[in-house]
């Protein structure tokens, strides 16, 4: 399994440099495009990109002008995230790019095949993660915690 996380995020990588992308960039972006606006935390939870690296990827994403930081109406102490427009169309190529690498890598493999190894890692990853609303968050992009969906 190392391996082909490994090679993967190799691919990945060399897919999005055109873009001007890094792996957690897109992996930032990505869980911001599906919750439309979240907490740094959340992102940082939902993406597994670790809270200092994600710091640092969102002061780029912000001064690249992909996404917002903006107060919370309800709390001011919490700082919104979402996408500009400019930050959706990028996804979206981004996305593209993942998706044509994953249909490469799966070529051959029979749908049933697939939903097997699907329905695996996702026991794994539930497996893994002794809450089940969290995991259930991480494997569906939904909300984890009460602040995130403030918008």
């Amino acid at each position: 399994m190392l391996q082909a996380t490994r090679r993967r995020e190799a691919a990945l990588s060399e897919a999005f440099d055109d873009l001007g992308l890094t792996v957690p960039k897109f992996r930032a972006l990505v869980v911001i495009s599906r919750l439309k606006s979240t907490i740094t935390n959340e992102v940082a939870h939902l993406s597994s990109v670790d809270r200092t690296t994600l710091t640092r990827t969102l002061d780029q994403l912000v001064a690249a002008g992909l996404v917002l930081r903006t107060p919370s109406p309800t709390d001011r102490r919490v700082i919104l995230l979402s996408l500009t427009e400019e930050g959706e169309q990028l996804v979206q190529r981004a996305r593209e790019a993942s998706h044509g690498y994953n249909d490469r890598m799966l070529r051959g493999v029979p749908d049933d095949r697939r939903i097997a190894a699907l329905r695996l890692l996702q026991q794994v990853v539930n497996n893994m993660i002794d809450d089940d609303d969290i995991a259930h968050g991480v494997l569906t992009y939904r909300h984890t915690s009460p602040r995130a969906g403030e918008a």
